[in-house]
């Protein structure tokens, strides 16, 4: 698909050695940016929105930062990865970081839209993440011949706070082998006749389903519970630098993308997974764009670029009435206008009426800006 691309969990450390002297952008959907092409950038479209995130390398620690506009920057030692780590539908940021000692952690941050930030979650490098069905973040640590633990944490709207943990204790010299539930500094041996009410969290099935893994260390004994990292949806599509206009469409074999740089507009068209059948460069003044008709029962705005005697016009239009001229409502919860929203390609032969290709966008995976560009 196009740059539909799938990212591993734990990223490949030896592409981005602490001894390199130079930034390698080589990333599946990375590219350079800066003058000096000291940052790596991916542009992506979830939600009707455009992401960007901006990477350089740098040492310990990992950090971020995000501008008025969204933007994020991410420095750290290896680029960042993209997955939904708690499942509710925004892409969150992972990378591993390797210590000057050989130890590795794994630093995940957890987007929240609502508040527009990233909040961090660590682990080391191999545990496991996984979303418990009642909304917490599991984070096992690797089984060992000694214990195993599994702490528990809820994604606030500033911080990422730990809420309990369960572990294995063998060492245990009143209870060998037992499970312990931990909280700040209570801690409870549980057993099979421990009265668990009054533990957190409300769900009394969780405690003892977990301490019951412990005894197993089969992932089985929890899948009713767990969405683990390795099934949960990590593919995006992402665009180029620039990206006014994105559009998979719905014959969901291929896609449009406009960009404009400097001044200049790319129309790109091709399948999912490979190069562009068609490509045109022109110079601003030399593409017709409408942001809004700003006026009627409709509104739209197109990009249209000539080649050939062909019009290729990528644009978005709704309608605002029923039929029986009433306002039709917008949807507080959809990022569109309202329900009548579509993006499309359209391709005419000259100017006339001889629509030639008529295709809409799939719009979970398309995006615009026509709105705000200047009219030409």
């Amino acid at each position: 698909m196009m740059t539909r691309i799938l990212f591993a969990i734990v990223l490949m450390l030896v592409s981005s050695p602490l001894w390199a002297d130079t930034l390698a952008c080589d990333a599946p959907g990375f590219s350079e940016a800066g003058e000096d092409q000291t940052a790596c950038v991916l542009n992506w479209i979830v939600n009707n929105e455009k992401k960007r995130v901006e990477w350089s390398k740098g040492e310990l620690p990992t950090s971020v930062a995000i501008s008025p506009d969204g933007s994020v920057s991410f420095t750290s030692q290896n680029p960042p990865s993209l997955i939904d780590v708690n499942n509710d539908g925004w892409f969150d940021l992972t990378t591993v970081t390797k210590t000057k000692t050989g130890s590795s952690t794994r630093d995940v941050y957890l987007q929240n839209p609502d508040q527009n930030v990233f909040l961090r979650i660590d682990a080391a490098e191999q545990s496991t993440f996984a979303f418990d069905k009642i909304g917490l973040v599991a984070v096992f640590a690797n089984p060992c011949c000694e214990a195993s633990s599994v702490g528990f944490f809820h994604m606030g709207t500033t911080s990422v706070d730990a809420q309990f943990a369960l572990t294995l204790d063998i060492q245990d010299a009143d209870a060998p082998g037992s499970c312990v539930w931990t909280k700040d500094e209570t801690r409870v041996v549980v057993t099979d006749q421990t009265d668990l009410t009054g533990l957190y969290p409300d769900d009394l099935t969780l405690i003892p389903e977990y301490c019951d893994y412990f005894g197993k260390f089969d992932d089985d004994a929890l899948s009713h519970r767990l969405t683990y990292f390795q099934d949960m949806p990590n593919d995006y599509i992402s665009v180029p630098d620039g990206t006014v206009f994105h559009c998979t469409l719905d014959n969901r074999t291929h896609a449009v993308t406009v960009t404009l740089v400097d001044d200049i507009y790319t129309y790109s068209y091709g399948p999912l997974d490979g190069p562009p059948e068609l490509e045109m460069r022109r110079n601003k003044d030399q593409v017709k764009v409408l942001p809004d008709n700003g006026a009627g029962p409709s509104r739209f705005g197109y990009i249209e670029f000539e080649n050939d005697g062909f019009v290729y016009a990528t644009h978005y239009s709704y309608e605002l009435f029923e039929l029986d001229d009433r306002l039709i409502p917008s949807d507080p919860g959809s990022p569109f206008p309202n329900r009548t929203f579509s993006r499309a390609l359209v391709v005419s032969e000259g100017r006339a009426s001889n629509i030639v290709f008529d295709r809409e966008c799939l719009l979970d995976t398309s995006y615009d800006e026509i709105g705000f560009l200047d009219r030409s």
